[in-house]
């Protein structure tokens, strides 16, 4: 499935990912960014990060990981609710975290000006 989703990405989305070199083998890293209404980037970074053997934790609004029928889904993608300890925690355990700070709520809400 990651290699499929990598596929779809360089082929529809020219998608490439530069300075991943960069990036700890081991320790706790946090990578912030900022998505639209769809965090493309996020998942087939994700997809990138499965085919590299690399764990990496997207980190989602923590109303999502209770709606019902989808917190199993949410632990089969590796997503973790985004409150501060558990954020914390992950990082003092040694894992990647990817976080879009403000999410979809932000970037279809946000005020111009």
């Amino acid at each position: 499935l990651a290699a499929i989703t990598e596929a779809q990405g360089k082929i529809w989305h020219n998608i490439e990912f530069k300075g991943i070199e960069h990036l700890p083998k081991k320790g706790g890293a946090l990578l912030v960014g900022y998505h639209g209404a769809l965090p493309l980037d996020a998942y087939y970074f994700l997809a990138h990060c499965v085919l590299e053997r690399r764990k990496l934790k997207l980190v989602v609004d923590k109303f999502l990981y209770n709606a019902p029928g989808l917190r199993l889904l949410m632990k089969v993608l590796n997503l973790t609710p985004g409150t501060i300890n558990g954020c914390v925690s992950a990082l003092n355990d040694g894992e990647m975290l990817m976080i879009y700070p403000g999410g979809l709520r932000e970037s279809l809400l946000s005020d111009e000006n």
